[in-house]
């Protein structure tokens, strides 16, 4: 999954990310000037559906209409 997050600091979203899918390898992709790509992908390379509460929990600390799915 690929998500664009509006964000002045993609450093802290991403640990955000990290620490809301602990079992899961989160990468910062691109820096744009005002967002940022993440991707959070199964460590074992396999495709990987996920829920959405996941999101509605990240939603928590970041507004849900900055965050954007590729």
């Amino acid at each position: 999954m690929i998500l664009n997050i509006e964000c002045k600091e993609p450093e802290v979203v991403l640990n955000l990310l990290r620490n809301l899918y602990i079992n899961e390898e989160v990468t910062l992709v691109k820096k744009y000037s005002s967002t940022a790509d993440f991707e959070i992908k199964s460590p074992s390379g396999n495709e990987t559906v996920y829920p959405l509460e996941g999101l509605l929990d990240l939603a928590e600390d970041i507004p849900a209409h900055k965050i954007r799915i590729h």
